[in-house]
């Protein structure tokens, strides 16, 4: 099940509940209530959306034509 990301405020000056580093932050939550309220700076931000984009692709149903793995000698039809 996908969750959703709510952001909930901007803060002009926030200290990251991750990093502690201070500067502009936003607060958010997940809908499954696995974070709730965090304020976390633009970079752990990033690093967040960068991590659950990997973990979708990672779990999205592949096309039937598409293989499992990629690379040379990766299928058992790769041309030899």
């Amino acid at each position: 099940m996908r969750t959703n990301i709510i952001v909930s405020n901007f803060f002009p000056e926030g200290t990251c509940d991750w990093s502690g580093k201070t500067g502009e932050a936003i607060e958010v939550s997940l809908d499954d209530g696995s974070i709730t309220k965090a304020v976390v700076c633009f970079s752990e931000f990033q690093k967040l959306l960068r991590f659950r984009h990997k973990q979708d692709s990672k779990n999205a149903p592949r096309p039937e034509h598409e293989p499992a793995t990629s690379g040379v000698g990766a299928g058992a039809n790769n041309g030899e």
